[in-house]
């Protein structure tokens, strides 16, 4: 199983941190991912979600598809 977001597929990123020098280093930035069971086409699927998503699917403006 992949590690990103099932529903907008926020992945993690590679970015360089900049410090006061301007001195740059490379750094891996990860999305905030939750495991959530949910029902897809009437079946039980584990799924991973960011927590912007996790939001919204337990709020119900989002559906597991």
């Amino acid at each position: 199983m992949a590690k990103k977001c099932y529903i907008c597929s926020k992945s993690s990123q590679h970015i360089l941190k900049v410090s006061h020098s301007k001195q740059r280093t490379s750094k891996w930035s990860k999305p905030n991912l939750h495991s959530v069971t949910g029902q897809i086409n009437g079946q039980k699927v584990q799924v991973r979600l960011c927590t912007k998503c996790l939001r919204q699917y337990k709020s119900g403006a989002v559906k597991l598809t």
